[in-house]
């Protein structure tokens, strides 16, 4: 539980919104416009948007994908 400074009453876990849910790698490559290959060579080389591994599973924030695709905008 959390406190709030304002009011001191706890609050429970936080719950996810849309934009917080993980998106899995054909997600990412449906946004990116890229092949789902292309996708796992870049996490390969620590070029693309960071992953997370959830159990065995590989599942991107919706977040970092938008901050990665953001820095290949300022680097061009």
């Amino acid at each position: 539980m959390i406190m709030t400074a304002s009011n001191n009453r706890r609050q429970g876990p936080h719950l996810p919104t849309v934009d917080d849910r993980l998106l899995w790698p054909r997600d990412v490559s449906d946004l990116l416009g890229v092949p789902l290959d292309t996708l796992y060579q870049w996490r390969c080389r620590h070029v693309g948007p960071r992953a997370i591994r959830v159990g065995r599973h590989l599942r991107y924030r919706r977040a970092e994908v938008y901050r990665w695709l953001a820095e290949q905008e300022d680097a061009s």
